[in-house]
């Protein structure tokens, strides 16, 4: 039997399905394609789901020629669970993987998470480290994310222990855990409430390695700011406690009222003052070094409520952290600039 780490050669090579949801992805889609095509591990089916796009995306990803690619297009766009979804259903692979159309992969991250799913059946999932990049590129931060079983099970009440596209699983986890939940569709989370049903059932951890290649872009769909999005993270906590407690959650007993009831109640320090979900949104693109966001955000957060000082200093903040990291980086360029010559 292959170990843990152990390179795969001829016929032993299990099936992986790639899957890659794309909307309006025309500035990076391309390189997202080029990173699998690249991969170091050959035996996969890379399924690619344009969601109606109103781009070039389309066309850009009819360009690739290898017989591996399978291209579907939603007429309407349907939102990326339920193209995630599609694309679930529709996939051979007894492994599955996904890649997102604004990123890019290692060439060796297929060949190492198949590996580690081989050399351990008791593993349903395995993920990765992410490294962080500007839109440019340029690196911000790695994760890091827990790599035991035992310190995922700990951490994963509080956070989530996986990235989204970091992951590869095993097909028929499907058949026991289900699809991602409707629930969430044109929320956000859904991942982590996908993930957290399967940790609960099966073996799961990260590798140490950085595999992935995550770009932090602004206006993109996931630094929308939008009250349901950021709160979904705490319907997902809620959800695993009653799971936790009772075996069962709402979802599951087909009580969306209550889940409806419960968000409803966490709407409510929010409908008090508008401006908060501004004012934690630009911490949130601070960290991830989106300076333009932060101040829009933090500037509309002012708006909305002027009288309320804290907001005027999250503004004040985002401005100075902004100014000093735009001088950072020009003595930076200077310094390269001279170092090259």
């Amino acid at each position: 039997m292959l170990q843990r780490g152990e390179l795969l050669n001829g016929s032993s090579k299990p099936l992986v399905s790639i899957l890659m949801p794309t909307y309006n992805s025309e500035k990076y889609v391309a390189e997202a394609i080029q990173s699998i095509l690249k991969q170091t591990y050959t035996n996969y089916e890379f399924l690619i789901c344009d969601d109606g796009s109103t781009d070039s995306t389309l066309k850009i990803i009819k360009k690739f020629n290898d017989d591996r690619i399978k291209v579907f297009r939603n007429e309407i766009n349907l939102g990326e669970l339920k193209t995630r979804n599609f694309l679930l259903r529709n996939a051979k692979g007894e492994f599955l993987a996904y890649q997102d159309a604004d990123d890019w992969s290692s060439r060796i991250r297929i060949e190492k998470q198949v590996s580690e799913l081989i050399g351990n059946s008791e593993v349903g999932l395995v993920g990765c480290q992410a490294v962080y990049v500007d839109q440019y590129g340029k690196f911000i931060r790695s994760s890091k994310h827990p790599v035991t079983y035992d310190e995922v099970l700990l951490s994963i009440y509080k956070i989530n222990v996986f990235g989204g596209a970091l992951i590869m699983f095993r097909k028929k986890i499907i058949d026991e855990v289900g699809l991602y939940r409707l629930y969430f569709d044109r929320m956000a989370f859904f991942d982590y409430d996908f993930v957290f049903r399967i940790a609960e059932k099966y073996k799961c951890y990260n590798i140490e390695d950085g595999l992935y290649y995550y770009r932090q872009i602004k206006g993109s769909a996931s630094k929308d700011v939008n009250l349901n999005k950021s709160l979904a993270f705490y319907v997902v906590q809620y959800l695993a406690n009653q799971r936790k407690v009772y075996g069962k959650d709402d979802l599951e007993l087909g009580e969306v009222e209550r889940v409806d009831s419960y968000l409803y109640k966490l709407k409510q320090p929010y409908l008090i003052d508008p401006s908060l979900i501004y004012r934690e949104y630009s911490s949130n693109f601070m960290y991830n070094r989106l300076y333009g966001s932060a101040i829009v955000s933090s500037w509309k957060a002012v708006v909305l409520r002027p009288k309320i000082l804290n907001n005027w200093r999250t503004f004040q903040y985002c401005i100075r952290q902004s100014l000093l990291q735009s001088v950072k980086e020009y003595f930076e360029c200077i310094f390269y600039k001279v170092c090259s010559n």
